[in-house]
């Protein structure tokens, strides 16, 4: 074996392997950028509810101050159904602030679909709640991370009209509404009715009428919706 050849595998051998669990730098290069990406989206976040908050302050000042010479809520109707003809982003986060500013209780971190509103002062929506589009809340609580579909109407209960002395429906009566209450972590289905309280950790499936409230950690479905299992 001639010296070159000797050299050569001396210098393999000799060669440090690398540290174990050491990562390549293909895999540093993008947990960086991750965390860049994550710092730079909650900043615009940041931005854009800053905005949204000055934009609401406006007719969110105007609707508290009907709210000391009326209870029925029409200029904050107005401006809630104003709002959800604003598409995209822009939109939900307008409506977002919105609410935050005018109901009971209202997070930053919810989601509200476009054409989606809410009718009642004192609704409230947890943290992270996500509503779909042409969705329609009134007297009603959601807990945190709760989903609701699209096309869905939660109301203020069951007893929206009722009988006058005439023999006539009378129309809905804001004093008598009920607050009905939606729990945590809970799925409501497209194009479902809610008339009572619905638990924790639960699915009404899509298309369901909820009449009778609804335990936690169960499935309900139908027209009228009755249980189907508990998960």
């Amino acid at each position: 074996m001639n010296d070159a050849t000797r050299t050569g595998s001396i210098s393999k051998e000799a060669a440090p392997t690398p540290a174990l669990g050491a990562e390549p730098g293909s895999v540093a290069s993008r947990r960086v950028s991750a965390v860049i990406g994550c710092f730079i989206k909650c900043f615009l976040r940041s931005v854009a509810i800053a905005l949204g908050l000055i934009i609401a302050a406006l007719p969110a000042l105007l609707c508290r101050a009907e709210s000391m010479f009326s209870s029925r809520g029409e200029f904050m109707m107005f401006c809630g159904q104003a709002l959800a003809l604003l598409p995209g982003l822009p939109g939900s986060y307008l409506r977002v602030c919105f609410y935050f500013l005018t109901l009971k209780s209202c997070s930053l971190s919810c989601s509200i679909g476009f054409l989606s509103c809410l009718n009642d002062r004192q609704a409230e929506l947890g943290q992270g709640v996500i509503i779909g589009s042409h969705v329609t809340i009134g007297r009603v609580s959601i807990g945190a991370r709760s989903l609701i579909g699209s096309r869905s109407s939660l109301m203020s209960g069951g007893r929206q009209h009722q009988f006058g002395p005439d023999g006539r429906l009378t129309s809905f009566n804001r004093a008598e509404a009920q607050h009905v209450r939606v729990g945590e972590d809970t799925w409501i289905g497209e194009s479902s009715m809610v008339m009572a309280d619905v638990g924790s950790r639960c699915i009404i499936s899509a298309g369901s009428v909820v009449t009778n409230a609804v335990p936690d950690r169960q499935i309900w479905g139908g027209n009228p919706a009755r249980f189907i299992k508990r998960h």
